[in-house]
């Protein structure tokens, strides 16, 4: 008999399930090891939670997400950005749902880059709004620099708001 799927918080025995989901879903294996660290590690500043989709004790997705504060308009605001979302293709459907309203609902907004045909839709559907595209961007820590017509500049700011869990 199959039990319901459910979304429970990612162990470290998880990892490897997790790992070969990276090369399933999006064709690229991501280590352990490199999960660990994204997903599970306790360094500061790093405020993010983590869940696996588990149907009759196997992993079929995953989804977890960065939380975080904003400045905008003058005020701060809390919001989070999904990362990992991925679901095997044969467990599609209820527990996708379930991934997506977990993975969304936290804080005042929610960043999401990137998705699959499907998730865009489901998204638009919750009445999110596409606001552009996204340049992935990597800098070294404190660099300012540009992409495309993105301008970064390091943030000096002693004011700041410390990130982390509210």
């Amino acid at each position: 008999m199959t039990r319901s799927p459910s979304l429970r918080p990612t162990r470290p025995d998880d990892l490897p399930a997790i790992s070969d989901l990276t090369e399933i879903v999006f064709g690229r294996r991501r280590s352990a090891e490199l999960l660990h660290w994204l997903l599970l590690s306790e360094e500061p500043g790093w405020a993010r939670e983590s869940r696996v989709a588990e149907v009759d004790g196997r992993i079929v997705g995953h989804v977890g997400r960065i939380k975080s504060r904003y400045q905008w308009r003058q005020r701060i605001v809390s919001g989070g950005h999904p990362m990992l979302w991925m679901l095997s293709p044969e467990a599609r459907g209820q527990i996708g749902i379930q991934q997506a309203y977990w993975g969304t609902e936290y804080g005042d907004l929610c960043l999401v880059l990137g998705g699959t045909p499907s998730s865009r839709a489901f998204m638009e559907r919750r009445g999110f709004v596409n606001l552009g595209a996204a340049s992935e961007v990597r800098l070294p820590t404190n660099a300012a620099g540009s992409a495309g017509d993105i301008v970064l500049e390091p943030d000096d700011s002693a004011a700041s708001p410390a990130l982390g869990p509210d």
